[in-house]
């Protein structure tokens, strides 16, 4: 009979508990965007890409880490790695900044270029649990 009792008044909250406890995801993502802004030509030779991060959400995101493969005018892609943590406030934009591996001289002084842009975010959620996401865009940026 006490069994009975117990289980009438747990088994409801365990149902509650469950209802509210349900996965930690980023939410909508929808709003959210990767874009490169600009190319710039180092003193040292080097090509600079400043990345802009885009968040339509209503809610900010807390980015751990990054990875792209970058494509500029239809040549074979290359890797870049941002290690350095993102506070992404809600409807706002971020940049960052990461170098190339090729050769400035393989890059025109100046002008255009078509680029392709495949990211993987890696977002913090709670508990430092983390989730990621894969994103892709294209278009133009200006080469400095």
């Amino acid at each position: 009979m006490k069994l009975k009792r117990l289980l009438v008044l747990f088994v409801p909250l365990f149902g509650l508990l469950a209802l509210f406890s349900g996965c930690s995801s980023p939410g909508d993502l929808s709003g959210l965007s990767v874009e490169l802004l600009k190319l710039e030509h180092a003193a040292d030779g080097s090509v600079v890409a400043t990345l802009q991060f885009n968040n339509g959400a209503v809610q900010s995101m807390n980015i751990a880490a990054s990875t792209h493969q970058l494509s500029l005018n239809g040549q074979p892609p290359e890797l870049l790695t941002i290690k350095e943590p993102l506070g992404l406030p809600a409807q706002r934009s971020a940049t960052q900044v990461v170098t190339l591996k090729i050769p400035g001289a393989s890059l025109p002084a100046s002008g255009t270029v078509e680029y392709k842009l495949s990211s993987v975010l890696t977002f913090v959620l709670y508990d430092e649990q983390k989730e990621q996401d894969k994103f892709s865009h294209s278009g133009t940026a200006p080469i400095k």
